[in-house]
């Protein structure tokens, strides 16, 4: 059995969700980055811009050709495309402590990583 998807919650709710699947030997996984201005344990910022632009013509009506033509200039999108990936480098993420702990900092070293808890700091 595996869990791919738990939605948003408090890092309460997800230490004891993952203790369970791990007693319970069933997969599972979080996202890292899904919603990186948090809910998440790779947060960053989104370049300014994002919501205005991106996120309203992905929220937009799109039904229609003629509704799909109302969307950001080329340049515009590219920008931002460019500078969200940027800064969602891993160098450019500031972990959130919370979070990871409570999805057991142990299960890290499954991944190469290990948290620094002193600096604050998920290291490579």
């Amino acid at each position: 059995m595996y869990m791919g998807e738990t939605g948003h919650n408090t890092c309460g709710w997800y230490r004891a969700i993952v203790e369970s699947m791990e007693r319970h030997n069933i997969g599972w996984t979080f996202w890292p980055v899904k919603k990186p201005e948090g809910s998440c344990w790779l947060p960053f910022p989104l370049p300014e811009g994002w919501q205005e632009t991106v996120v309203a013509f992905a929220e937009s009506d799109r039904r229609s050709y003629k509704d799909i033509q109302n969307r950001p200039e080329r340049a515009t999108a590219l920008d931002l495309l460019r500078r969200y990936a940027e800064n969602c480098k891993f160098k450019n993420c500031i972990p959130d402590a919370e979070y990871l702990a409570s999805l057991d900092l142990a299960m890290l070293s499954r991944f190469g990583l290990r948290w620094e808890g002193k600096s604050g700091r998920l290291m490579v």
